[in-house]
């Protein structure tokens, strides 16, 4: 009985650790802001394109946005990299990948606001939501 006793306190506590590890925000970061965590900062600067299919309209083809963000680490410029959001909201892991390392990742998931209509969105307008994890 103690062995079983143990046993379930040890695999209860491993599992209590590698949860430690997958604990995972969100956050947002506006046009022409930056977001720093730990010596990592990321500033959204551009918005390249936006053809996504406004909502109130029928599109023969989804679209995507692309923006620019700068990746900076101790203050010094790592990249500038271009992410790409679809308008079905799949998000390719790999591409809008931003930092990685052993302890933490940083990617970006969603790009808001979604358009409704035809009319061109103002870049200020912009959010770029991150996932950190």
């Amino acid at each position: 009985m103690k062995r079983l006793l143990i046993i379930a306190t040890l695999i209860f506590g491993l599992n209590a650790i590698s949860a430690q590890n997958y604990i995972s925000y969100l956050t947002e970061i506006s046009f022409k802001a930056s977001f720093q965590h730990e010596d990592i900062r990321i500033e959204f600067i551009e918005v390249t394109s936006d053809s996504r299919c406004p909502k109130s309209v029928t599109c023969v083809r989804a679209g995507e946005a692309k923006i620019k963000v700068a990746i900076y680490r101790s203050d010094i410029l790592v990249e500038i990299k271009e992410l790409i959001f679809e308008a079905s909201g799949l998000v390719d892991h790999d591409a809008n990948l931003l930092f990685s390392n052993a302890d933490y990742r940083i990617l970006g998931v969603s790009l808001y606001p979604y358009p409704e209509t035809a009319d061109k969105i103002p870049h200020d307008a912009y959010t770029l939501e991150i996932k950190i994890n």
